[in-house]
C-alpha cells in the first residue's frame, strides 16, 4: 500500500480515536510472539478496546518486533454479526466518502470490472473510505499492468482507467464486500444493501479461509 493511502487511513483512525469519550482499555498483552517478518520470537502484541463514533466498540491490535522493527496495526469491530454480502452502489462523492471498517477476512469485488481482492493469512483489518478502497485497487493495478506482456496490457490499463473514473465519480460501479466473519461495518444507513453469502462470495473465498470458517 502506498505511503499516501496509508497516511490517509491512519488519519481516519486517529480522528475516530480522538473523538472517543472513554479511555482505551487494555484487553490483552502477549510477548515473545513469533514475528512473521524475521521469524524470531521478539514481537509484543497489545490489544486495546476503544469506543469510537460510527462503529461503537472496536479492537485495535498493535504489534512490534524488537529484533527487526516490523510492526502492524489491526482494526476490527468488537460486535460480531451474521456473515453476509454487502453491496455498495457507487455513483458519486456521497458513496465515496462512506467509512468502512473492513475485516481482515473480507473479500472485495468491483462487479463491473471483475476486479477483486482476497485476504491472505497475514491480512489485517483497517478503517478507510470507499475512495480509499478504490485507491488500493488502483495501486495494485498500476503495478500489475507494468509487468504484463503486451497482449494483456491494453485490457489491464483499461481497467485501471475505469478505476480512476470511479474514484473521480465518472463511472458507476457496484462494490461487493464478502464479509465471511461478520466483522465488517459500513457507516452509512440507506446507502448499502445486505444479502446472504452466495456463490459469488464462495468463489472469492481463498482456500485457506475455507478451512478456517464454515
Amino acid at each position: 500500500m502506498s505511503t499516501n493511502n496509508s497516511n490517509k487511513e491512519k488519519e481516519i483512525l486517529d480522528k475516530l480515536i480522538s473523538e472517543s469519550k472513554r479511555e482505551p482499555v487494555l484487553l490483552h498483552r502477549e510477548t515473545d510472539v513469533l514475528c512473521p517478518a524475521c521469524g524470531s520470537k521478539s514481537m509484543e502484541v497489545n490489544e486495546y478496546l476503544y469506543d469510537v463514533p460510527y462503529f461503537n466498540t472496536i479492537i485495535i491490535s498493535v504489534g512490534k518486533c524488537k529484533s527487526c522493527g516490523y510492526s502492524f496495526r489491526d482494526v476490527r469491530v468488537a460486535e460480531v454479526l451474521k456473515p453476509r454480502k454487502i453491496l455498495i452502489k457507487v455513483s458519486g462523492e456521497r458513496e465515496l466518502r462512506l467509512l468502512i471498517a473492513k475485516s481482515p477476512m473480507s473479500s472485495i469485488l468491483i462487479k463491473e470490472l471483475g476486479a477483486s481482492m482476497t485476504p491472505g493469512p497475514a491480512s489485517v483489518g483497517f478503517i478507510t473510505t470507499v475512495e480509499g478502497l478504490i485507491e488500493r485497487f488502483i495501486e495494485v493495478a498500476s503495478h500489475v499492468c507494468k509487468n504484463l506482456d503486451e497482449a494483456s496490457k491494453s485490457e489491464c490499463y483499461d481497467t485501471l482507467e475505469k478505476l480512476k473514473m470511479i474514484k473521480d465519480g465518472r463511472f458507476n460501479a457496484t462494490i461487493i464486500i464478502c464479509d465471511y466473519d461478520g466483522l465488517t461495518r459500513i457507516a452509512g444507513e440507506g446507502l448499502i444493501s445486505e444479502v446472504e453469502l452466495d456463490y459469488e462470495c464462495e468463489e472469492l473465498k481463498p482456500e485457506w479461509l475455507k478451512s478456517a470458517t464454515p
